[in-house]
């Protein structure tokens, strides 16, 4: 099954920066929404050589070739990130952090009987997956880039995203061709 286009959807939009009535596929798409960039792309690519001129060194240095002592303070400063988020996470959501810990020492334990490959793509090593959080012994194993799509198709699931241009990324990244037989 093929995706049309809806008759009844605009085939134009405004571009945010320039004010100009101009066609859908003149905005990039946005992957993790399923939605058009509010800007046109020849606004978008001005945006992009206005940053580059104002920051050009700092664009073009590598990262191993910047300062150790910034990458050191950016290291440092994503640790915090990190650390805040998966706080603020815990507090939001103690009944599945609980039942995560639980899970966990119940697989040590070998009272879970957990398989030690990716259910999804047969890799390795896993991560266990809690598809729903009334259990605490239902797990799946999963590798990690498994375990992260999954939880991406849920989010984008909830949020009630297109899944079409997920799947089309998808394709794309793993290098095989698409429906109709061109590689995508």
């Amino acid at each position: 099954m093929y995706w049309t286009p809806d008759p009844d959807h605009p085939l134009t939009k405004v571009c945010s920066k320039c004010k100009v009535e101009k066609h859908l596929m003149e905005f990039y798409l946005q992957y993790e929404t399923g939605r058009r960039r509010p800007d046109c792309k020849a606004c978008n690519l001005a945006q992009q050589r206005r940053y580059r001129a104002a920051n050009g060194p700092r664009c073009r240095a590598k990262p191993r070739e910047r300062d150790p002592a910034q990458q050191e303070l950016d290291r440092a400063r994503r640790r915090t990130r990190t650390r805040e988020k998966m706080r603020r996470y815990r507090r939001q959501q103690p009944r599945r952090q609980l039942i995560r810990t639980a899970s966990h020492a119940l697989h040590k334990l070998g009272l879970i009987e957990v398989g030690d490959r990716c259910a999804d793509c047969g890799g390795g090593p896993i991560e266990l997956h809690h598809p729903d959080y009334s259990d605490r012994f239902h797990v799946v194993p999963l590798c990690r880039r498994c375990h992260m799509r999954r939880h991406a198709d849920e989010r984008r699931r909830a949020r009630g995203v297109p899944m079409k241009y997920v799947r089309r990324r998808r394709r794309r990244q793993a290098g095989r061709a698409a429906p109709n037989g061109r590689p995508a």
